[in-house]
């Protein structure tokens, strides 16, 4: 019941969650954001994409999707939730990334 509670608070504003977004904020300026090494996966369970943060120094991200735009929605959602920004202050307009919905490969002939 206490989990329930705090998750319909979470869309409301508030100071912590305010001040946690601020803290986001600072925290991508001074390193510069964030940056992930991306790899596909495939396994019994099927093909994904895994996404693991490189450069923070007290946390570390890890995310799955099924394509690069779920991949990229995963990984804002994951910035968000490991910096504890509540759903209220969760734009992901806020976070840029450079994954676009499709995989580009290069081939060259031998």
């Amino acid at each position: 019941m206490k989990n329930i509670y705090y998750k319909i608070l979470s869309y409301f504003p508030n100071k912590n969650g305010q001040e946690a977004f601020i803290n986001l904020q600072k925290s991508l300026s001074q390193i510069g954001g964030i940056n992930f090494n991306i790899r596909r996966v495939k396994d019994e369970s099927g093909e994904y994409f895994i996404a693991e943060s490189v450069n923070l120094d007290k946390k570390h991200i890890v995310t799955t999707g099924k394509n690069l735009a779920d991949l990229d929605y995963n990984i804002k959602d994951a910035i968000f939730t490991s910096f504890h920004v509540p759903a209220y202050y969760c734009n992901f307009d806020s976070l840029v990334s450079p994954v676009n919905n499709e995989l580009k490969l290069q081939y060259a002939t031998r």
